[in-house]
Formats: structure tokens, C-alpha cells, sequence
């Protein structure tokens, strides 16, 4: 019996400005990811309730991008960490 692999590969290409909106929004969201731990996390929670409050924070804090669903327009944005912790979609 063979097994068969597939590999592929993928390139992305960024403008200059492309790659500074991307490298603002990355430290937006490291910045926004700290504090809401540094909030919601105490001393001497377990790792399981550690867990359950950063999903407690996102269900809490995030809706569903259901407009944008139903035009079939949906952001890049909502797809990704900075749709989440910033733009709370």
C-alpha cells in the first residue's frame, strides 16, 4: 500500500504599506491580548479556569459578522485575532 502527499506551497506579496498596517495591527492586538489577560486572569486560578475566562471574554465580547454574512462582504478582519479583540467581530 502507498501513500500519497500532496505538498503545496503558498506566496503571499505585500506593499510596503500593506506590511506596516499588518505590523500595527499584530502589536494592536498583542497590546489588547495583555491587557484583557491582565484583567481577566487572577492569582491562583487553574489553568482549566484560565480557559474558561478567556472563552468567557470572547463569547462575551464578540459578535457575529452576520450583516456582512448576508451580503457575502465579510472583512479579512473578521477572520482573524484583530477582528476578534479589536473590532469584536
Amino acid at each position: 500500500m502507498s501513500k500519497l502527499s500532496t505538498v503545496g506551497l503558498w506566496t503571499a506579496a505585500y506593499g510596503a504599506s500593506e506590511i506596516d498596517r499588518l505590523c500595527n495591527e499584530v502589536k494592536e492586538v498583542e497590546q489588547k491580548a495583555k491587557n484583557i489577560l491582565n484583567e481577566i486572569i487572577k492569582p491562583g486560578m487553574s489553568d482549566f479556569e484560565k480557559e474558561l475566562a478567556i472563552h468567557d471574554y470572547i463569547v462575551e465580547n464578540t459578535t457575529y459578522d452576520y450583516d456582512n454574512y448576508i451580503r457575502r462582504t465579510i472583512p479579512r478582519e473578521s477572520y482573524s485575532p484583530y477582528g476578534v479583540l479589536i473590532k469584536g467581530t
